[in-house]
């Protein structure tokens, strides 16, 4: 990625606390606070009961903030177990980002005229009981999600992105 890219996220991110921005921050970071939590919790194979324990919380949780303030957050990813959360090309180009810059957590960018912002999702041990190798997946993961790639991800890795835009 561009020496130039950077600076402008830079740049952008320093200039881009504003009404609702240092909100939408502290959203997200509730969201991914409580992913982490909860997936410290997966201890046993998991089954399709501790998969609605520990996931399903989370997209909960995203669902009361949109209704409750109007903020949407989207999960993204470029390697989806759900086809609706497949990364789109802005999404594509934060996680390269966090790929490349282990340094960089969360992003404000501004395209098309709207305010983005990204943050990234890290596999965490316990991540792996289902995402780690394919041949590992619990099978009601494999008889739900057919076109399935969320596998094979190490600690460590992107798993995707949170991201909001704010208007």
């Amino acid at each position: 990625m561009s020496k130039i890219f950077f600076l402008f996220i830079l740049l952008f991110s320093s200039q881009a606390y504003g009404a609702g921005i240092l909100e939408t921050e502290k959203l997200v970071e509730q969201v991914d606070s409580i992913r982490k939590a909860l997936v410290t919790s997966v201890v046993q194979k998991p089954d399709e009961e501790l998969f609605n324990q520990v996931c399903k919380p989370v997209g909960m949780n995203i669902k009361k903030i949109y209704d409750e303030k109007k903020i949407k957050i989207r999960q993204a990813s470029h390697k989806p177990r759900n086809p609706k959360n497949k990364a789109d090309k802005n999404e594509l180009l934060s996680i390269k980002m966090f790929s490349e810059r282990n340094d960089i957590n969360s992003v404000w960018l501004k395209i098309d005229g709207k305010r983005h912002y990204f943050k990234r999702i890290t596999v965490q041990k316990n991540c792996l009981a289902c995402h780690g190798e394919k041949s590992k997946r619990p099978s009601f993961v494999k008889g739900k999600y057919l076109a399935d790639k969320a596998f094979d991800f190490k600690v460590g890795d992107i798993r995707g992105v949170y991201h909001v835009i704010v208007e």
